[in-house]
């Protein structure tokens, strides 16, 4: 019997130290500074259109990648935890380029031509997804 216990806390004691290893690495891993990093160029219609007709095509090229996106406001609101997101037009009525902020922003209105960089997450079947997004320019 104490054979077996000495071998319950052995497995216990592997399994904390893999845990708390998995944990520090995934929490102190640095954060990516999209600011600086190069960034593929593409319109928000363009995204859109790739991701919408081949999805597993759109992750193979954009997924986690930084994007420079070029598109038209649609809308602008905040999320459920405050993030300014800016919304870009597509060529579908029903769907957008849903770009999230780190920083909030202000002073802008639908229509407006603009250009932001970001890391793509993905697309959800209507809205492909910008995140960590900064302001590189406004174009009118």
């Amino acid at each position: 019997m104490a054979k077996i216990s000495k071998y319950v806390v052995s497995t216990v004691i592997v399994l904390l130290i893999i845990i708390a290893g998995i944990y520090f690495y995934i929490f102190n891993s640095p954060h990516r500074d999209v600011e600086n990093e190069d960034a593929l160029t593409i319109t928000a219609d363009s995204l859109y259109t790739i991701y919408s007709n081949n999805e597993d095509g759109g992750n193979a090229l954009f997924l986690d990648k930084t994007l420079q996106v070029t598109g038209e406001i649609l809308d602008t609101l905040h999320n459920n935890i405050g993030q300014s997101v800016l919304l870009l037009k597509v060529n579908s009525e029903l769907s957008s380029v849903v770009c999230t902020f780190t920083e909030s922003i202000d002073n802008f209105i639908p229509s407006q031509i603009i250009i932001v960089k970001g890391i793509c997450s993905g697309y959800d079947g209507i809205d492909v997804k910008v995140g960590k997004c900064m302001l590189v320019k406004t174009l009118n």
